[in-house]
């Protein structure tokens, strides 16, 4: 079973950890030399960029731990049931394609490249230098962690739509949270904060890259199709592709949560038929009794605040988000225009 062991449960996870540890490092040492060289050869808005893409890089990196560790605990606790079986296997697979190196690799180049072509007045110089060190590992951690995002999608797919049945779950006479239960809420979790930390790194990239494109020192070239090549891809993957997986994340979500219920009451059949001889329960009551505990146990009121106040944050991120690439992709047609007719 590609190592479920405890222990084994996800090969991708140690050199993940590690190497995130050793790029922060590098890049810490390359933030020393650029502060030291930024006082001989001053970077356009250095604190600027040194501010913004430091949080980037923050939130990234302590987002692929979070989530190397919740699903590595996910994967643990959901040994036994069948219908995460396929999803275990999918999850590991993952960690292992090439296309998490090159993916990363290839969007710091196309970015890379062409900022720099895009910034006509930008000079080389060791700041230069240190602050394309600092973008390259930033953007790299950010598409580790975007592609992070698309496997958990990937794996909350392949459970909702299994087939199989669910096993151990929760009994009747149960009053805690058993692990059948838990791993759910695990996930239910990783999803919600995974989520809320990319829309915001996903708006941090948007306004930064807003900044440095407003900026005269940076000279951007407005008549340049690198310029609106790299803003549809922003477009593409933070505007648009945000929303659309998180809105199918949800759906899933809940359609897990149904399959549970559903089979819950399939197992709790021979326990109600007792109550139902005894206490002359009708049908319709003994399963309204079933619900309520189900409902009680995966502590659905609870979840109910905390799903309001994160679909009322991924809503409005959504908006801004999406405002602030159109105004700025229109202020820049505006300003093409207006220089075309002088």
């Amino acid at each position: 079973m590609l190592g479920l062991r405890k222990g084994k449960l996800f090969k991708g996870v140690s050199p993940i950890s590690k190497k995130i540890k050793i790029l922060g490092i590098f890049s810490f040492t390359i933030l020393i030399s650029a502060i030291y060289c930024n006082c001989k050869y001053p970077f356009p808005h250095f604190w600027y960029f040194i501010i913004t893409f430091g949080c980037i890089g923050l939130g990234a990196s302590f987002s692929i731990l979070f989530f190397t560790k919740t699903i590595n605990e996910i994967i643990g606790l959901t040994v036994k049931e069948p219908p995460c079986e396929k999803a275990r296997i999918l999850v590991q697979k993952c960690q292992i394609l090439k296309t998490n190196r090159i993916v990363p690799c290839l969007v710091v180049v196309i970015f890379g490249v062409g900022g720099c072509i895009m910034f006509s007045e930008l000079q080389i110089t060791p700041t230069f230098l240190c602050c394309i060190s600092i973008f390259a590992f930033v953007v790299y951690i950010s598409i580790l962690g975007y592609l992070k995002y698309i496997y958990l999608c990937m794996f909350i797919y392949k459970i909702a739509f299994s087939t199989k049945r669910y096993k151990h779950l929760p009994k009747m006479q149960s009053a805690k949270i058993p692990p059948s239960i838990n791993w759910f809420k695990k996930l239910e979790n990783l999803f919600l904060i995974y989520q809320a930390a990319f829309f915001f790194l996903g708006l941090l990239y948007i306004i930064a890259f807003w900044k440095f494109c407003f900026s005269p020192e940076f000279g951007v070239m407005i008549d340049s199709i690198i310029f609106f090549f790299l803003w549809f891809i922003i477009f593409i993957a933070i505007v648009l592709t945000f929303p659309v997986v998180v809105l199918l994340e949800k759906n899933w979500i809940k359609k897990i949560e149904e399959n549970m219920i559903e089979f819950y009451f399939l197992e709790s059949k021979k326990d109600m038929l007792f109550f139902e001889e005894k206490y002359k329960f009708s049908e319709i009551f003994a399963d309204a009794i079933r619900r309520n505990i189900i409902e009680n146990i995966m502590e659905k009121k609870e979840n109910n605040v905390k799903n309001i106040i994160f679909k009322s944050y991924s809503s409005a991120m959504t908006i801004i988000n999406f405002v602030v690439s159109i105004i700025t992709i229109f202020q820049f047609c505006t300003i093409d225009f207006l220089s075309i007719i002088k």
